[in-house]
């Protein structure tokens, strides 16, 4: 490989890295889009699984697994969604409890 060739192939590379990381990129704002949407309602949440399990069966091989790791994730989202909420609002609770002494004692 000469210098001419070998500096070709070093850009095919970061420009593949650049794409790759782009794409990387779409698909984390895709999955992210997806799980807030699905937070509106169970009826929009059951869409968007059923369109990805849909998506999941006409890709490719090496898409699918991309395309089911989206759907699991989805499913996974309003999960631990409402565990979030639960224990920001036990805290907020154990904080409120927490003051009643100090307001009863002034």
């Amino acid at each position: 490989m000469d210098k001419n060739q070998a500096m070709d192939h070093c850009g095919h590379c970061s420009a593949q890295a650049d794409l790759s990381a782009e794409i990387q990129a779409a698909l984390a704002l895709s999955r992210a889009t997806l799980q807030a949407i699905a937070a509106f309602s169970d009826a929009v949440q059951t869409a968007a699984e059923m369109a990805l399990e849909d998506e999941a069966d006409r890709a490719t091989p090496a898409a699918r697994g991309i395309v089911e790791d989206a759907r699991d994730r989805l499913i996974r989202a309003p999960i631990e969604a409402r565990m979030s909420r639960a224990l920001r609002q036990a805290l907020i609770t154990a904080a409120a409890a927490a003051d009643l002494p100090e307001r009863n004692a002034a």
